[in-house]
């Protein structure tokens, strides 16, 4: 019966029995589609089978031809309602394309015993009518539409105990196992970058993760080279730099050392209190009758030596540069004659110099008893050309700490500071025919006996 108060109509002895209980078969005949016909059988070795209406498919009633001592795996498929038979379990393990119905095992000419497998996991009535009770592929599979069976957006693999779907929206947590020796709980296959992210999207490329936050991918995140390694080596050391997995060290700095920038592309260094840091390197620079001057480099300057030579003579250390209209070129040196004598035209300066004619104005201090300085015009290093100013006396007899030579575009302005603090500016100037376009310094030794010496820390342009 359906349940107790909706009782089955029951069958009573006398007149009308029999049309009563074709009744009730043709009320229940939808649950013996794929049933076993017994009337139907008219040989041993053959199966008769009922039809009926499923998915939309009409099934006729009909046979198959069994094969002789062994097991036959009869089957429905779903796209047609087709029944077949097979002494393989190809169509019987196959639950995406076939319903089961029996198993049926033969004697050498006749069914010795069948099973009805229509109400198993994967049999006609099973949840899905796929997979098996075994535990085989799929157990529950829903279409698009919330219907069993069809086309699967969402499936249960039992073998792997894993739910196969498109999408999942939770209004709640999704908790996964630990991560193990034997695996991960959470796993994002490497794939390609979504064109359109949303923000809180996740996903990994071979590069490393990434993710969508507040309308920007941030990313990736690797533990190769992208990762950066530690450099450090020793307590007070820093990292000052470097690409992505090569950081650069900075060595801890020396007791009463500060940290101080040295501007914009230029790493930190640690600096003494009230010492400028120099930023010269040698092998920037080359000489212009060099003939017997040197230069030496250390980490906070450049030393330059003049040659002792009987005549005038520029030795000149210079380097490709060329301002524009409102810059200023700055030098942090300072100056002294070699010699006891410290003779007249002993000099040292900052040089700007046009390479094409050779010409070059030195702004220039003399250690010598007029300890006087200014900025000339020298056609080469051995010519002198003119004076375009000259400074007053510097007393007490202290060689100026910084020159700058200031260029508005067509004019020049020259300057001088013993403290880089308060400077002494001059100028206008009007330097005809003169397009500079290299910088550096300048040493002028005029005794077969001493050598005027320039030591210069720093050159910038501001």
């Amino acid at each position: 019966m359906a349940n107790s108060t909706s009782p089955v109509p029951q069958v009573a002895e006398g007149t009308g029995a029999v049309r009563q209980v074709n009744e009730l078969n043709d009320a229940a005949s939808q649950t013996m589609i794929g049933g076993r016909n017994a009337r139907g059988i008219t040989t041993p070795l053959q199966w008769a089978y009922l039809g009926g209406r499923i998915n939309g498919i009409n099934v006729a009633n009909g046979t198959v031809t069994l094969t002789a001592s062994t097991t036959n795996y009869i089957v429905m498929k779903k796209s047609d309602g087709v029944v077949s038979t097979s002494t393989a379990t190809t169509n019987w393990d196959n639950s995406s394309d076939y319903w089961r119905l029996y198993s049926v095992v033969t004697g050498s000419a006749s069914v010795t015993s069948y099973a009805d497998e229509r109400s198993s996991v994967a049999g006609l009535f099973g949840l899905a009518g796929s997979g098996t009770a075994a535990g085989s592929t799929t157990q529950v599979q829903y279409n698009s539409s919330g219907g069993l069976a069809g086309s699967a957006s969402f499936t249960w693999d039992n073998a792997n105990s894993r739910v196969n779907t498109v999408n999942i929206t939770t209004t709640g947590l999704i908790l996964t196992a630990a991560s193990a020796v034997g695996g991960a709980g959470f796993r994002l296959p490497h794939g390609a970058a979504p064109t359109a992210p949303t923000n809180g999207d996740i996903w990994t490329d071979t590069t490393g993760l990434y993710a969508r936050i507040n309308g920007a991918t941030v990313g990736p995140y690797a533990t190769s080279a992208g990762s950066l390694t530690n450099p450090m080596t020793t307590i007070g050391d820093i990292i000052i730099g470097g690409a992505a997995g090569a950081p650069a060290r900075l060595a801890a700095g020396a007791a009463g050392t500060f940290l101080g920038s040295n501007g914009a592309g230029v790493a930190p260094s640690y600096q003494t209190p009230g010492v400028t840091p120099g930023n010269l390197t040698l092998s920037d620079y080359s000489w212009v009758n060099q003939l017997a001057a040197t230069a030496t480099e250390t980490a906070s300057r450049l030393t330059i030596t003049g040659g002792t030579v009987a005549s005038d003579s520029w030795n000149i250390l210079k380097k490709s540069l060329t301002l524009t209209a409102g810059q200023t070129l700055k030098i942090t040196a300072f100056g002294e004659g070699k010699g006891a004598a410290s003779p007249a035209n002993q000099g040292m300066g900052l040089v700007l110099r046009e390479s094409g004619t050779g010409k070059f104005v030195v702004l220039m201090w003399q250690p010598n008893a007029s300890s006087a300085g200014g900025a000339f015009v020298w056609t080469s290093p051995t010519i002198f050309g003119s004076t375009v100013i000259a400074f007053p006396l510097f007393t007490p007899k202290i060689s100026p700490k910084v020159f700058t030579a200031r260029y508005t575009g067509t004019q020049w302005y020259f300057a001088w500071s013993l403290d880089d603090i308060f400077y002494t500016e001059f100028g206008p100037y009007t330097i005809a025919s003169f397009t500079p376009n290299e910088v550096g310094f300048g040493v002028n030794s005029v005794s077969s006996t001493s050598a005027a010496m320039l030591y210069a820390a720093r050159l910038e342009v501001i």
